[in-house]
């Protein structure tokens, strides 16, 4: 398993093509069971970031596992990947296929300390999210996500 922004992913490949090593360091994202990238569409992506992300994600396309989080919606995604509509509708094909989306509705997680109200306890609010289940299957893979006093991952039997 490998957690990385999209970002991260993406400055690594920038690097790694203008090094001539761009082969072995896309591998690094293809070789994991799961690959999680974090912060999809945070940061709109030029031409480059976009065709770099899309190999990451053609690549492991019914191979491995890929969770991603993101804020957008998916008609927001063209803005993503600027406003270019053939290498959204590629993403997202290859993505949405056989995927189960997840969406969370709800809070900040992390603007709950600004947020609360003072005589709610740690352990009151950690419960608001207590014992929330969701199942997404990507590729053959099938994750069961657990929301409690932290983000637990697991594969399901």
């Amino acid at each position: 398993m490998l957690f990385t922004t999209a970002i991260d992913a993406i400055n690594n490949l920038v690097a790694a093509q203008a090094a001539h090593r761009l082969k072995a360091e896309l591998n690094r994202y293809l070789a994991p069971a799961t690959l999680i990238l974090d912060e999809i569409g945070y940061l709109p992506l030029d031409k480059i970031g976009a065709d770099l992300l899309f190999q990451i994600i053609s690549q492991r396309y019914e191979r491995g596992a890929i969770i991603l989080t993101t804020n957008k919606a998916f008609k927001q995604w063209p803005s993503i990947f600027n406003n270019a509509a053939g290498i959204t509708s590629a993403i997202l094909d290859r993505l949405l296929h056989q995927a189960e989306t997840v969406v969370i509705h709800g809070k900040s997680y992390r603007m709950k300390a600004q947020i609360e109200p003072p005589n709610l306890t740690s352990h009151s609010c950690s419960s608001l999210l207590s014992g929330r289940r969701f199942l997404g299957s990507v590729g053959r893979s099938a994750l069961s996500l657990r929301f409690d006093r932290g983000f637990q991952i697991g594969a399901l039997p």
